[in-house]
Order: structure tokens, then C-alpha cells, then sequence
């Protein structure tokens, strides 16, 4: 997958569900791991299953946005 960002091409792999999680394994058990691997990639076959600033947790619950980074507030003051 590939996005401009900030005037720069971004690209994004996304790893298989079952090797992401596998390291879990351990802890959760093989079954539980697989059935988390397995919703992670049927969410990932539908066509709309990306988080836009739209349909944000932040937007939908209305919690403000972060507070400015230094380097934002100096930018912001024009220094």
C-alpha cells in the first residue's frame, strides 16, 4: 500500500496475521492466538476497515486533539 504523506510516498506492508501473533502463543495458547489472527485478516478483506480522521475514537467521542509538540509551539511563534 502506498500513500503521499507530507509531500513524501509512504508504503506499508502489512504482516500476516498468524506470524504477527505468534509470539502470543505462549501465553494466550495456539487456539486463542489463531482466532485473533483470523478476525485481524477477515477485517482486513473488508473494503472499508481503515480508521479515517472522520470516524476517529477522538472525533467520535470528542476528545480534543493532543497538546502541540515543542517543536509545533516554537513553529507556531515563528521561532
Amino acid at each position: 500500500m502506498r500513500h503521499e504523506l507530507g509531500g513524501r510516498t509512504v508504503t506499508y506492508e502489512a504482516p500476516d496475521p498468524h506470524a504477527f501473533f505468534a509470539p502470543l502463543a505462549p501465553v494466550m495458547g495456539e487456539q486463542a492466538t489463531a482466532a485473533i489472527a483470523d478476525r485481524y485478516r477477515a477485517v482486513s478483506t473488508q473494503p472499508d476497515h481503515s480508521i479515517t480522521a472522520e470516524r476517529s475514537a477522538q472525533k467520535l467521542l470528542g476528545v480534543p486533539p493532543p497538546p502541540r509538540t515543542a517543536g509545533q509551539w516554537l513553529a507556531d511563534i515563528d521561532l
